[in-house]
């Protein structure tokens, strides 16, 4: 459900981040279509840095619960830009937005590989998939029809911070109960 989620705003944001940065903030449709090339570049480099944190300070799972926090709050700080906003300040929150939404998918398919049994990787990444998959094809769609019905740009993407910050805190709940199903196992088989 977590790819789910996180793919669905990845589609969200990389689909409409150029209409909203025209339509509600006025740009330039060269403005905003750079600000989108450029948060291209910033993903590909964040899913190298998120890499490098996953595999020395911080534990995946947690990695990916706190990237999901910090999706919604990226996506929250680009629906609260007002129409005055500065250049600078719509580029840092595009670039907040690409670290995070377009950056968790190496370490997720990372923490798939390493939660697989020997042999299965091919079966858990392909199940996966139906869910990921299934979240890139329904966020645009969901996205579209609020706008349609009235929603506007700022409105939907402060609406769909809610999702991966939810899906971040399922995450940290999950890890923390796996933590203390892993501590009370241990202290029962230390206290034989």
């Amino acid at each position: 459900m977590m790819s789910f989620a996180f793919a669905f705003t990845q589609l969200c944001f990389v689909t409409f981040l150029v209409s909203y940065l025209k339509l509600s903030l006025g740009r330039s449709l060269a403005l905003a279509a750079g600000i989108l090339a450029g948060a291209q570049v910033i993903s590909t480099a964040a899913r190298i840095a998120w890499g490098i944190v996953a595999d020395r300070w911080v534990d995946p799972a947690v990695l990916l619960g706190g990237i999901g926090l910090a999706m919604g709050a990226s996506c929250l700080g680009l629906a609260l830009l007002p129409t005055s906003a500065g250049d600078t300040a719509i580029v840092l929150a595009a670039v907040a937005c690409a670290a995070t939404v377009m950056g968790w998918n190496g370490v997720y398919f990372a923490e798939l590989a390493r939660l697989s049994k020997p042999g299965e990787f091919a079966a858990m990444a392909g199940a996966s998939q139906f869910f990921t998959f299934s979240g890139s094809m329904a966020g645009p769609i969901v996205f579209a029809e609020s706008i349609r019905h009235g929603a506007s740009y700022a409105g939907a993407y402060a609406a769909l911070a809610l999702l991966p910050a939810a899906a971040g805190v399922m995450t940290l709940r999950q890890r923390g109960r796996r933590d203390h199903a892993g501590a009370a196992q241990a202290e029962g088989r230390d206290g034989r």
